[in-house]
């Protein structure tokens, strides 16, 4: 139609956040209702009990570490989610030796 846009859905999931340093992204999908945490390398205990600790759990189909949204939780878990990326890459990089500067956004 003359003067219709066609409208472009955004990528599912789409990246947040990452840190390419330490080998960490953040995500979230829309369809599957989650926030998402996937790791270039398995990371170390520390960080996986940080994880569970903060109410992820590992999908071994997705290689991630997920948590659901609800209506009742979603704006408080991508809050806490982006605080989290931020301490687990700072841990990455700590066990790695790198500096703490942050890697970028997506």
């Amino acid at each position: 139609m003359v003067g219709k846009r066609a409208f472009k859905p955004s990528p599912d999931p789409f990246g947040i956040a990452g840190d390419y340093v330490a080998g960490v992204r953040l995500f979230e999908s829309r369809e599957y209702r989650e926030m998402a945490l996937k790791f270039e390398e398995k990371p170390s205990q520390e960080v996986i009990d940080k994880l569970k600790d903060a109410g992820y759990r590992y999908q071994a189909q997705n290689k991630a570490w997920t948590h659901r949204l609800t209506p009742e939780n979603a704006m408080s878990v991508r809050i806490d989610a982006e605080k989290l990326f931020n301490e687990v890459a700072g841990m990455i990089r700590s066990e790695k030796g790198i500096n703490h500067g942050y890697g970028g956004r997506v």
